[in-house]
């Protein structure tokens, strides 16, 4: 847990300068799948490509790993994946209230969550929120989600036993996730205290 909270503190820590990089080299598919979400996206600080694995959870773009760490992070863009989905109210409640929104994109999440720790809920697992105005601050985004996700077997096709999922939503229906994996939440702080926060994590956002 403290771990856990040392990385919530992490991301509200400004940094004193951005990452800087030049248009990055990407292949094609993920050039694309950027350009329809209206998407940015810089190689993170020290990082070099890693090649695509199939597996079962999904089908993402690009990805990069660190050969003197155990990190490797994937990137998956859907620019059309909430194009005309709405959230939808539930019934009110007895007292006349409206009840909470089912929001299709938690759903998705979800979903994508429970296949990625290995097709059943972890316990362990753990769901947080970013602020609204820091999702747009940070990545334009108008919601962002981040999952801690223990890695059970091999649906995800990686040998490593943890995954941090960062999702992001535009309003006009793009989706972003962004994989860290590593064998545990410590090794992923680690990572992000010594590169930097906007060296690795906010190098994915909307225009």
């Amino acid at each position: 847990m403290k771990v856990f909270n040392a990385f919530i503190v992490l991301l509200l820590v400004a940094a004193t300068t951005r990452a800087q990089s030049n248009k990055p080299k990407v292949n094609a598919e993920f050039g694309k799948a950027l350009n329809a979400a209206g998407m940015t996206f810089m190689v993170p600080k020290g990082s070099i490509p890693a090649a695509i694995v199939k597996n079962q959870v999904a089908s993402y773009q690009y990805a990069v790993k660190y050969p003197s760490r155990s990190l490797e992070i994937r990137y998956l863009v859907m620019p059309k994946a909430g194009v005309g989905v709405s959230v939808q109210p539930k019934p009110v409640t007895k007292n006349g209230q409206p009840a909470p929104t089912d929001d299709p994109f938690d759903t998705f999440c979800y979903n994508l969550a429970i296949k990625i720790t290995g097709g059943t809920k972890d316990p362990k697992m753990q769901i947080g929120g970013f602020d609204p105005k820091a999702a747009k601050k940070e990545f334009n985004a108008d919601k962002g989600t981040y999952w801690m996700i223990p890695i059970n077997n091999n649906n995800f096709g990686t040998p490593y036993k943890f995954c941090n999922m960062v999702a992001l939503r535009k309003d006009n229906g793009a989706y972003a996730f962004i994989f860290y994996l590593s064998n545990s939440l410590q090794e992923i702080v680690k990572a992000f205290n010594e590169v930097g926060p906007y060296n690795i994590y906010y190098t994915l956002k909307y225009k």
